[in-house]
Parts: structure tokens; sequence; C-alpha cells
């Protein structure tokens, strides 16, 4: 069941315009509570909710068609484009947008290079989303980062 106080706490998120991160999909709960919120956002039929409606979207398309018991496999430069597409930004754009070099986008894009832990906060942090999603993590390491950082 979705956590009532959680769907209040994002829904005044967006209305303040705040950026809020959601994770990838891992489990069905996790996948209700996007399903649900989705659901709602999409009722208001407000646009300025069109890229939290977008990215949501996404996450629940992936985790559905990876299957509900399978590890979900996301690559994250591909997804780095689909954002740099879907806002419509050119190299240097993206650079301006997240503070990345548009160089050190190109290569990323590119393959050259692996998103760094640093980058991924920066992308993370400019369109909005958890940074998690641009390193290539398993969710059990994900969940042992997040422990260490708790302790």
């Amino acid at each position: 069941m979705l956590n009532i106080a959680k769907l209040i706490f994002v829904k005044v998120m967006v209305q303040q315009n705040k950026n809020i991160s959601f994770s990838l999909i891992t489990n069905d709960e996790q996948y209700d509570e996007y399903c649900e919120l989705l659901w709602d956002l999409e009722r208001q039929k407000d646009e300025s909710n069109s890229d939290l409606i977008d990215h949501l979207d996404f996450l629940i398309t992936k985790y559905e068609s990876k299957g509900q018991k399978e590890e979900i496999i996301f690559e994250p430069v591909t997804y780095l484009k689909e954002l740099m597409d879907r806002h419509r930004f050119s190299l240097r754009k993206a650079g301006e947008f997240s503070g990345v070099g548009y160089g050190v986008i190109n290569k990323i894009l590119n393959r050259q290079i692996n998103i760094s832990d640093k980058n991924a906060v920066k992308f993370g942090k400019a369109f909005g989303v958890d940074p998690n999603v641009f390193l290539k993590l398993s969710s059990d390491r994900i969940k042992e980062l997040e422990n260490r950082l708790i302790k």
C-alpha cells in the first residue's frame, strides 16, 4: 500500500517546483507507489509535471519490460542521451545545464569514458533524477553503498 505521507510529500514538492529524485524500481511495492503517483500526476493535467511524468513512466516501463523478479539492466549512457533529447540539448547546452564539460559529455556519449560518480551527481541534480541511474550498479550494490553512508 502506498505510504500516504510519502505521496503528500511528493505532491508538495511538485507544487513548489522542487527537484525530486526517483530511483530504479526494484520491487513490487515501489512499482505500485510509482504507478499510483504517476496516475495522480496525470490526472492533474499540469504541464509543469511533464518531465516528472516522463521519468516515472520510463522507470515503470523499464520495470515492466524486465519482469518483476529479474535484475533490472539499465544503460546509463542511453538514458543520458534520452534526457538530452527530451530537453532538446546540444552537447554545449547539456554541459552548461549540468556543469559537466561538453567534451566530457561527448566522450561519455561515444563510450570513450564512463560516467564518474561526480558527474553522475551533477547529471542527477541537473535533470532531477537519482544519480544512481547513471552508474552501472546493481540494486544490491546501491543498497550496500547507501548503508555505508548511513553508518
